[in-house]
């Protein structure tokens, strides 16, 4: 892996709360940012737009059918891309609760409440209802102080790629509504809280 794709696997803590970035979110990270630096996108030759040997993996994993001709068009990777990133981030021990869906906007509405933060930290996981309508998700890489974030986006629009439909790093500020409305940052790193099993009652004790 090239050095400029390492990041800080033990940051310091969060500033906007007391606990760290989960390690599979920032895997996750250093995977999405492992693909930019390969170049992973879709339509290349011999592929129709949103297909490839790794996007059509990523939208498999999210149990999109797609059609057997590889020429043929796909469909958006977005969230795709971003969930397969946590699957394969995944350790004993620590499962990914990122939703499996094809379509941002039903990942938020099935993002589980104990995942989700109060605003950006790196690993991070941003949707936004975009002013069309469709969903946008984006992992945050850096959240910088006026409010503004560099994230990490699937079959994104950004410095590495001005076409679209690959592995793009792009600098915003979710307070432009240009963007759309976020929705919310998601660590899903972050595993769930023990259940409460309350103590059996012997049958020859009281309440």
């Amino acid at each position: 892996m090239s050095p400029d794709v390492e990041i800080d696997t033990k940051p310091d803590k969060d500033p906007m709360t007391s606990d760290q970035p989960s390690p599979l979110s920032l895997r996750a990270l250093q995977f999405s940012r492992f693909m930019i630096f390969k170049g992973i996108r879709g339509g290349m030759p011999g592929w129709g737009r949103c297909r490839g040997t790794e996007v059509d993996a990523y939208l498999r994993s999210v149990d999109v059918a797609l059609p057997p001709t590889p020429s043929v068009e796909g469909a958006p990777w977005g969230w795709a891309g971003l969930f397969f990133a946590h699957q394969e981030s995944e350790r004993p021990g620590e499962a990914s609760s990122c939703p499996k869906t094809a379509s941002a906007l039903e990942a938020a509405e099935l993002a589980p409440e104990w995942c989700k933060l109060p605003g950006p930290r790196q690993g991070a996981v941003g949707i936004l209802r975009q002013p069309d309508g469709t969903g946008r998700a984006a992992q945050c890489e850096v959240a910088f102080p006026d409010g503004s974030v560099a994230t990490v986006e699937g079959d994104g629009i950004g410095e590495e790629s001005h076409a679209g439909d690959a592995w793009a790093r792009v600098t915003w500020n979710p307070a432009d509504w240009k963007w759309g409305t976020l929705l919310g940052w998601w660590d899903f790193g972050i595993q769930a809280p023990p259940v409460a099993v309350k103590p059996a009652v012997a049958e020859n004790e009281g309440p």
